[in-house]
């Protein structure tokens, strides 16, 4: 396999789960869970998961 791909994940909307605790949703999964969840994705190239953060969608702008 000669594609290769890099991923880098933030958190955002798509890594935020609901939490009790805080009263509302917070980024709580990893760029690896996500693609986890997409298992055949890693068949297209060899991908490599940066883990920038965990921030919230409004934190970016």
């Amino acid at each position: 396999m000669n594609r290769r791909v890099a991923i880098i994940f933030t958190g955002g909307t798509i890594a935020s789960s609901l939490s009790d605790a805080f009263g509302g949703v917070v980024p709580s999964l990893s760029g690896s869970d996500i693609l986890d969840a997409v298992p055949e994705v890693r068949q297209l190239a060899s991908i490599e998961v940066v883990e920038y953060g965990k921030y919230p969608g409004p934190h970016m702008t």
